[in-house]
């Protein structure tokens, strides 16, 4: 019996890889809006669970306000934590461009460049996501969708290796 149960949850394991690899292809980015009307949604149950049963009130009602936030602002919020990584991005690739001019005199040749070609690349960036930060959801697409492949050969995989083992 413990045989059965073992071999069957990494069956289920295997198709929910598929699954979710298929999800990911599909809806992508979109998927991190449903995330968070889900997690949203949850938090606001939790919340009326929480004054309901346990007469939590304050608990309950900044859970649910928190649920509201997510499921109204959530992808707002990830947009501006965006805009935020980017800016950091560019503080830290030119106090990293700074140091690194200083410390360019003792370096080999190679080193001098990326010493100076690294920091550029991150400042880069750093102005890209915050002057279009729609360029990292083009890039979570590509993520996602070979996320979502890794996933579905993960899944097929792990179900042809279950089944061919019985």
């Amino acid at each position: 019996m413990s045989k059965l149960k073992k071999g069957s949850d990494e069956l289920v394991a295997a198709i929910l890889m598929v699954v979710f690899g298929i999800l990911l292809c599909i809806f992508r980015s979109s998927l991190i809006g449903v995330l968070f009307t889900i997690i949203g949604a949850l938090l606001i149950i939790l919340g009326i669970y929480d004054i309901i049963k346990f007469k939590a009130i304050t608990k309950g009602i900044i859970e649910a306000v928190v649920g509201v936030v997510i499921i109204v602002f959530g992808w707002w919020l990830f947009q501006v934590a965006i805009v935020v990584l980017g800016a950091a991005a560019i503080v830290y690739g030119v106090m990293y461009l700074v140091k690194n001019i200083k410390n360019i005199k003792s370096s080999g040749g190679t080193s001098k460049a990326l010493m100076i070609i690294q920091p550029i690349l991150l400042i880069a960036f750093g102005v890209i996501l915050v002057i279009a930060p729609w360029v990292m959801v083009d890039i979570m697409n590509i993520l996602f969708i070979i996320a979502g492949v890794v996933l579905i050969f993960d899944g097929v995989m792990s179900a042809y290796y279950y089944l061919s083992s019985k």
